[in-house]
């Protein structure tokens, strides 16, 4: 039988491994991260609201060269409510010990992901008239190292790691 989505656990009711168990080691570090990652695209919509007759100007601009800030300002407001979302979901299964945890944090790496590469992309298209460079550009190019590090030490971890796997029974 499917069990509901972040459906909370019975922990007493499942036989535990050996190994260590619980929110605490290496686990505490991905906590954070989601944590920050809220924290940081809040920032960035309070950025907006703090300059609201730009973004306003932005928004409501009639001239065309107006229109690649308006694509890049919708993307990004949109992708960052996303993040936001699959980070609070992340984070009400990890402290819900939900068996969805490691899944749903390989979708948000993955997210984290595609969205540094997928924002470059489309900042280059549309300021730089060209793809080219995108990948290369040395402001975008630590960011992407950065990310990519992350999901390649986090999603094995959430998938191999003994805590993981008695914590959130899997």
């Amino acid at each position: 039988m499917r069990r509901p989505f972040l459906e909370r656990q019975n922990l007493s009711s499942v036989q535990s491994q050996a190994g260590p168990v619980g929110i605490g080691g290496w686990l505490i570090l991905p906590i954070l991260q989601l944590c920050g990652t809220i924290l940081r695209i809040l920032w960035y919509f309070g950025d907006l609201v703090r300059e609201w007759k730009y973004t306003q100007a932005i928004i409501a601009g009639g001239d065309s060269g107006l229109d690649a800030m308006r694509l890049l300002l919708t993307v990004s407001a949109t992708l960052s409510v996303a993040a936001v979302v699959v980070a609070a979901l992340c984070l009400y299964g990890i402290f819900a010990r939900s068996p969805t945890v490691p899944r749903i944090m390989t979708v948000f790496y993955i997210g984290a992901v595609l969205a540094i590469l997928g924002k470059s992309l489309l900042s280059h298209f549309l300021f730089e008239g060209g793809v080219a460079g995108a990948l290369m550009d040395s402001d975008n190019f630590f960011d992407m190292i950065c990310v990519m590090a992350v999901a390649a030490i986090w999603i094995p971890y959430f998938h191999r790691s003994k805590r993981v796997a008695n914590t959130f029974r899997i």
